[in-house]
């Protein structure tokens, strides 16, 4: 009798049907999970928080701020008296100068304060008396009040100053829109033709870098770079504090020290001290 052959290793046609179908639906399950899913966890995701705009007071803090720099002035200057007949030299005064000029800011709105001075002056004279061949010196102190010395504005990342005299121009000071390469034009006290790249009167200063740096108080402030015609003469510019040389610095360039005795500024915020520097005579500007 003939045996029965067996179908090792295959399904019967019902069997591979319904293989069929329960593979179709478990991918059409699949599919739409994968659809979806994103769509819900994006609504449910936190979305990244805006980067806020910056404010006037990132560019420059409008209030509680308080700027105090001692100059030394006169360079060994001397006043000296002669006899009216005979022309002979009686007396020769040196004069020296220590000025220590404190500035203070209050905001009078959101994107303007008002700046007060007030100066104390140290007069040293040293006299040299040959009519009576004598020598002696002096000090005396004073003190200059200079009340509202006038106003800075900030608009689109620029701060500019306005000075509390009616013959004088509203002056562009710091400029935070610069790029590296790009040039800051500043000062006022030279012919621009006499200097290479002046303009207007102006010098021109190179922005070379830009890093950023720490305060006293712990907060890190972008700081920008600038150099003069490839010589030192530099300066440096801090956001929300202003120039490392003084206030003032570009706009005015004349700076008051000697080979020995340093200019030096002092920035307090809310009465604490959160930059200084020294400035020593280093030739040209």
């Amino acid at each position: 009798m003939p045996q029965r052959k067996e179908n090792i290793g295959k399904k019967e046609p019902r069997t591979i049907y319904r293989s069929r179908l329960l593979n179709t639906i478990q991918a059409i399950i699949i599919s739409a999970f994968l659809l979806v899913y994103p769509l819900t966890a994006c609504a449910n995701e936190v979305p990244p928080p805006a980067i806020p705009d910056r404010l006037p007071s990132d560019i420059f803090i409008l209030n509680d701020m308080r700027w105090v720099t001692l100059e030394h002035r006169g360079h060994n200057y001397y006043e000296e008296t002669y006899d009216p007949e005979t022309k002979q030299l009686l007396k020769r005064v040196y004069k020296n100068w220590t000025y220590i000029t404190t500035f203070t800011n209050r905001k009078v709105s959101e994107n303007k304060c008002e700046l007060y001075s007030i100066a104390e002056v140290k007069e040293n004279r040293q006299v040299i008396d040959y009519a009576n061949k004598t020598s002696y010196g002096d000090d005396t102190t004073w003190t200059e009040n200079y009340g509202i010395t006038g106003w800075f504005t900030i608009e689109d990342n620029r701060v500019y100053w306005q000075p509390n005299q009616p013959e004088y121009d509203r002056e562009l000071l710091y400029d935070f829109n610069l790029k590296v390469g790009e040039i800051f034009y500043g000062g006022g006290t030279f012919d621009g033709g006499y200097f290479e790249g002046g303009k207007d009167g102006k010098y021109p200063f190179t922005l070379i870098s830009i890093d950023s740096i720490l305060l006293n108080n712990g907060e890190y402030k972008k700081r920008y770079n600038f150099e003069y015609l490839n010589v030192s003469g530099g300066y440096s510019v801090i956001e929300g504090i202003g120039c490392n040389y003084n206030l003032f610095y570009p706009i005015n360039v004349t700076l008051h020290h000697d080979e020995n005795q340093p200019s030096t500024l002092e920035i307090y915020h809310k009465d604490r001290l959160i930059w200084s520097s020294e400035l020593y005579w280093q030739g040209g500007i």
